[in-house]
């Protein structure tokens, strides 16, 4: 059975709900205080999740298999995200201008089928000045994606380390962990002040960095 299937739980199901419905109500422009708060519940219970599956896999087999992982990703993301990304194309070239609104959904598309919408947005504008642009909401599930990458790297170069200096696993994932996660507090706290301008303000909201303490805290 499927890793990602055998751990389904409704409870956390429930607040994925609850997270997207937060964000859903913000946007429909009910103001609801604190919208982006849906996002951040997104993102602490993403790296409750993925952690889980990758520590069960760990503490089971010894080991653990990039291929196993990514493949469970490719199967549940890219069908979706390519029925999205088509459809909401149409409706791109539908719908827009052809002048410059087109060209710059067209990109952040493009991007987001390498998970990197958020990179695409980031170089492009702000996320409130990008009103026009469908695909806007994809630089979170990049940020996420982008995480799913480096998250295994370093509990596969903990499990190393621990084997060659007979330290324990867990106990060098969490020091890691704690590391980057006050770095990355740190780093968007100094992002997400004014005199820091608006280039650190935008990196602050789309980049990954910023946002690593976030799954931490659900890990």
């Amino acid at each position: 059975m499927d890793r990602d299937q055998s751990y389904f739980r409704r409870d956390i199901q429930g607040l994925r709900g609850i997270s997207v419905l937060v964000v859903v109500l913000y946007h429909a422009g009910l103001q609801l205080p604190g919208g982006f708060v849906g996002v951040d519940m997104f993102f602490v219970i993403s790296g409750f999740v993925v952690s889980r599956l990758i520590f069960a896999e760990v503490q089971s087999t010894g080991t653990f298999s990039f291929s196993n992982f990514f493949s469970r990703r490719i199967r549940r993301l890219i069908p979706i995200l390519t029925l999205v990304n088509v459809l909401t194309l149409l409706g791109v070239h539908l719908f827009l201008s052809p002048f410059g609104e087109r060209q710059q959904a067209s990109a952040t598309a493009s991007a987001s089928a390498f998970f990197s919408a958020n990179i695409n947005l980031l170089q492009d504008n702000s996320y409130i000045n990008l009103i026009d642009n469908p695909f806007r909401h994809l630089w979170s599930p990049a940020v996420e994606e982008q995480f799913y990458l480096f998250f295994p790297i370093l509990v596969v170069l903990c499990l190393l380390i621990s084997r060659r200096s007979h330290r324990s696993f867990i106990a060098l994932s969490v020091s890691a962990l704690s590391v980057l996660a006050v770095c990355s507090f740190m780093l968007a706290m100094y992002s997400t002040r004014s005199a820091a301008g608006e280039s650190w303000n935008q990196f602050g909201f789309f980049g990954l960095p910023t946002r690593i303490w976030e799954f931490v805290t659900g890990i």
